[in-house]
């Protein structure tokens, strides 16, 4: 409505500026640029005389010629006299004119315009810019409007994606907390923010974001993402037990489509030990979930066996060789484990990248002590 009396507003004034000379009459005429053409020639005329070019009498005749001249265009120029009819009838023309104009546009507008249609919500614009803005300038243009307006919780709520999207993590943390404060929680904005702070620090889940994705779970159980959160993170304080249930979780609740799946399955079976490398299938996820301690032991030496056995054409292999020095490792087999290493770093003795990778792994495993 705001909109619509703005416009209407701004027709008015435009249509007041353009029919105003009509309101007001014809001003008068400006000056004939004939006459002034002959007033330069009766100017010129007296130089002559002075300069002795032209007599007396040939100065005279020529003045009379070029007065009569300049009388003929003054008479010939001058505005006829306006009837008091005609002047008062400008009011009611201007009046008239501006109504035909504004009836006219009002009709053009209904017939090319899209009055019906909803305005584009800022957030849909930023989802997909338009030709002419950019991602960026619509970042821009919202980040202006909040520096004017910083309790625009609806402003803050639609940037916090989109820095997230650009990799902005810790603007996009920021701008979900905002919105939070302002607009309360939900569990989409708390997962938001618990994906931001994670992403900002690194893949890290910190106490502040493992409490978000927990109270976006207790607002809609369906957050498939906050799940896998919190078994991240129990995963990175080392309670292997709880990450692989959260992990086996996910799964359950997961689409057997879902892209995310495989990264899902891969985390699960690192918490259970087993090596990534030629890698188990989503089967063999399921299989060792199903099994007793003792057979799932069974499979994880059984695999390690086969990396190794691997290992032993494909020397060069130095994803392989940590794999298996990290499995043996897991497996409390420490001789198997520095052999490995041995082997590893005689496979690899000209490769300098990949022998500090060996040392790292050996220094954080322990084995060189």
């Amino acid at each position: 409505m705001m909109l619509w009396l703005i416009i209407s507003l701004s027709t008015l004034v435009a249509l007041a500026v353009v029919l105003w000379p009509v309101w007001q009459g014809t001003a008068d005429a400006p000056a004939d640029p004939g006459s002034a053409i002959y007033r330069d020639q009766l100017g010129e005329i007296e130089g002559d005389l002075k300069r002795g070019l032209l007599s007396d009498s040939e100065a005279a005749a020529s003045r009379a010629e070029v007065a009569r001249r300049l009388l003929a265009a003054e008479q010939a120029h001058a505005a006829p006299p306006t009837s008091t009819a005609i002047t008062s009838g400008r009011p009611i023309m201007a009046a008239a004119l501006l109504a035909l104009f504004g009836v006219a546009a009002l009709g053009l507008y209904r017939q090319i315009g899209a009055p019906s249609l909803p305005d584009l919500p800022l957030a849909g614009r930023l989802a997909a810019p338009t030709e002419g803005d950019s991602i960026d300038v619509l970042i821009a243009k919202v980040e202006e409007r909040l520096r004017l307006a910083p309790e625009d919780g609806e402003g803050w709520d639609v940037i916090a994606p989109v820095y997230l999207r650009v990799g902005r993590a810790q603007e996009a943390a920021d701008a979900y907390a905002q919105a939070i404060r302002l607009l309360g929680e939900d569990a989409k904005r708390l997962e938001g923010f618990g994906v931001a702070t994670v992403a900002a620090a690194d893949g890290l889940v910190s106490e502040a974001s493992r409490q978000a994705f927990e109270r976006a779970i207790a607002l809609d159980a369906k957050r498939i993402e906050s799940r896998f959160w919190l078994a991240a993170a129990a995963e990175q304080d080392g309670r292997k037990e709880e990450a692989a249930a959260g992990y086996r979780d996910v799964l359950a609740r997961s689409p057997g489509d879902a892209s995310w799946r495989p990264m899902v399955e891969q985390r699960l079976a690192g918490v259970m030990g087993v090596p990534q490398s030629p890698g188990p299938s989503a089967a063999d996820v399921d299989a060792a979930a199903s099994m007793t301690a003792e057979e799932r032991q069974t499979m994880i030496e059984g695999m390690v066996a086969g990396l190794a056995e691997k290992l032993k054409t494909d020397t060069n292999n130095i994803d392989g060789w940590l794999r298996l020095i990290r499995a043996y490792t897991v497996l409390e087999k420490r001789e198997l484990a520095l052999k490995a290493l041995a082997e590893a770093r005689g496979a690899l003795s000209k490769d300098s990248a990949a022998l500090a990778s060996l040392d790292g792994l050996a220094k954080e495993l322990g084995l060189e002590s």
